[in-house]
């Protein structure tokens, strides 16, 4: 996951057949879509069903599970919130209603091209960031629990070798209440 979280130069790619995931959540935008099948997951305890064709956006700190319950072919590209900073900024303290969208095959396969420049693939990104944006409605986070916990999980992380009690965790959680 670690490679997923922080990858190399700003962009993770993969093919997956029958991907599924446990719950987990990052700093960073997750793209997935669909090739072939139909892939099922649930992000911030809200179910989706995505159908050959479409796509979905999944936020920063937000939660979310894959289920391999039916056959799938999907692309899964992680992408740092600075490539695409000016939309990350707006955004940043929302979430979209509805996160699904339709993508032509052949905008995800320029842009899962491994021959491609950064800048290339950076351009690809933002072309399906305007179609998202262009059919997508976004509310106020509703609370700062999901960040909270995504800092706690990278405390945790980057501390596994050493010792970490439920009370350090806790006095975390109780600064970020203060904080806030």
């Amino acid at each position: 996951e670690q490679e997923r979280a922080n990858p190399v130069g700003g962009i993770y790619h993969q093919w997956e057949e029958n991907l599924s995931f446990n719950s987990h959540l990052h700093y960073s935008f997750e793209f997935l879509y669909v090739f072939d099948g139909i892939f099922e997951l649930t992000v911030d305890e809200v179910d989706y069903k995505l159908n050959k064709g479409e796509a979905i956006i999944i936020f920063p700190n937000q939660i979310h599970t894959a289920y391999a319950n039916q056959r799938s072919i999907t692309y899964v590209c992680i992408f740092e919130n600075s490539l695409v900073g000016e939309f990350y900024r707006s955004v940043k303290n929302c979430v979209p209603t509805s996160p699904v969208f339709s993508v032509e095959s052949s905008l995800v396969e320029r842009l899962a091209s491994e021959e491609n420049s950064r800048y290339f693939v950076k351009s690809c990104i933002y072309e399906l960031i305007a179609l998202f944006d262009k059919g997508t409605e976004y509310i106020e986070r509703r609370s700062k629990s999901s960040e909270h916990i995504g800092r706690i999980l990278t405390f945790i992380a980057e501390h596994h070798a050493e010792q970490i009690s439920m009370r350090d965790v806790a006095n975390m959680w109780r600064s970020f209440a203060v904080n806030d």
